[in-house]
């Protein structure tokens, strides 16, 4: 995704949404908590002296698109351009979805000043509701919320369905095979993950419901202790065991 300025950068961000209303019924697009100076990775990152080193920017349409590794250093940054992008497409997907399907939704998730609000956008316009859950403070929990609300909507329609995670982040995959038996609804659960550059071409779906076929049922439980002790985001890992990526 390539913008020099706000205003495209958030049309940009739209059509990548958009684009995956193509194969989706549901799209789900949630950020990081950074505005919460209590959060463990908010406090790990002033120890590093970085609330301190780096720029604030103002992220406002018009402006030019700032240097991405200067800009993305600081937390403030983050939650400014998450809360930018958040009503950029609150106010614009309406009129997409109405070119392309009017039973299609976008859900901004975590991307507002208040952890609790999230939007329902379809083409009638947005639409606040607030979660009947605390705020997470990483997208990782999130996008599993949000998995499971799709099961219960599914249940409660008597159907069953698929769903698809979208993360570069081995942490996400590890809590989507630990949940997945819950997801009683949910008959397939795929993880789209991998870099796209303009020399490699690293995407690809994992089968999460498939993996989980293959293991006893005790495995996926024990499984996110297991990372947690060998190298997930807030963890060193066992000596000369190193992290694996996705």
């Amino acid at each position: 995704m390539t913008a020099t300025e706000t205003g495209s950068f958030g049309c940009a961000y739209l059509s990548k949404l958009c684009k995956s209303l193509d194969i989706a019924d549901t799209v789900v697009d949630t950020w990081d908590r950074y505005d919460n100076e209590n959060l463990v990775k908010t406090q790990e990152r002033e120890q590093r002296g970085e609330r301190h080193s780096r720029k604030k920017y103002q992220v406002i349409a018009g402006h030019a698109v700032p240097p991405w590794q200067k800009f993305l250093s600081l937390s403030s940054n983050k939650s400014d351009l998450a809360l930018f992008v958040g009503d950029y497409v609150a106010e614009h997907a309406p009129s997409h979805i109405k070119l392309q399907d009017i039973s299609k939704m976008i859900i901004i998730s975590e991307a507002y000043e208040d952890g609790q609000i999230t939007k329902y956008i379809d083409f009638n316009g947005s639409h606040v509701s607030e979660r009947e859950c605390v705020s997470h403070e990483e997208a990782d929990t999130c996008m599993i919320f949000h998995a499971c609300q799709a099961d219960k909507k599914l249940r409660e329609r008597g159907q069953v369905g698929r769903v698809i995670i979208k993360s570069p982040d081995t942490d996400v995959l590890v809590l989507a095979i630990h949940y997945f038996a819950q997801l009683k609804n949910v008959e397939e659960l795929w993880f789209e993950t991998g870099r796209v550059t303009r020399t490699t071409d690293q995407h690809r779906y994992i089968a999460v419901h498939e993996i989980c076929k293959a293991y006893r049922p005790w495995l996926p439980q024990i499984l996110p202790a297991v990372h947690a002790i060998t190298g997930c985001d807030s963890a060193s890992f066992f000596f000369k065991l190193a992290k694996g990526l996705c």
